[in-house]
């Protein structure tokens, strides 16, 4: 007998093409790993870069969009604003490639970036959110949007949280349901 098991599809999204941080280390082993398991993958960058070179090595399914981060050491209020806007006007690429490419789940590989819970809620897929950091204890990062907006979507937009470490979960569950 042959089964016709759907395997599972995850577009990742990354919020940098570069290897600097912790995130951008971990995603192609990460990525590589659950397309070993039968998993189909497809990561979304902001741009070209080494990331994109090392995922086209791994033979992991790759686009590039020029989406923005939404958090930011000092940003002057036409820049956030230029941001957003950018973001949402790329929304619509992204979002044909995902009804397209048919995936079941988009998980954000960082809180610094919001066009993949943005993306879930306009294609009605699940979204998940991989917390690798605090933002500005240790980037010097704050949202945009400030903290009583972002916190309010990050909640809207998820089914499920990802922390990389208890101290990370410490800081954000008191401003993101625990049940998630």
């Amino acid at each position: 007998l042959m089964t016709t098991e759907k395997k599972t599809k995850i577009c990742f999204i990354s919020n940098s093409s570069g290897k600097s941080g912790g995130a951008e280390r971990t995603l192609p082993n990460f990525v590589h790993s659950l397309k070993m398991k039968g998993t189909d993958v497809l990561v979304v960058l902001p741009s070209k870069g080494e990331m994109l070179n090392e995922l086209k090595k791994l033979n992991i399914n790759c686009i590039v969009l020029p989406f923005k981060m939404w958090m930011h050491e000092k940003c002057p209020l036409w820049k956030k604003i230029a941001i957003s806007i950018l973001n949402l006007i790329i929304l619509i690429p992204l979002s044909i490639k995902i009804l397209h490419w048919n995936c079941d789940i988009i998980l954000s590989n960082t809180i610094t970036i919001s066009i993949g819970a943005m993306v879930s809620k306009l294609t009605c897929r699940k979204h998940v959110w991989y917390i690798r950091e605090f933002g500005y204890e240790d980037h010097g990062r704050t949202f945009d949007l400030g903290n009583k907006i972002s916190y309010w979507l990050i909640n809207r937009s998820s089914d499920l949280y990802i922390f990389n470490s208890y101290a990370v979960k410490d800081k954000y569950e008191k401003f993101l349901p625990v049940q998630k």
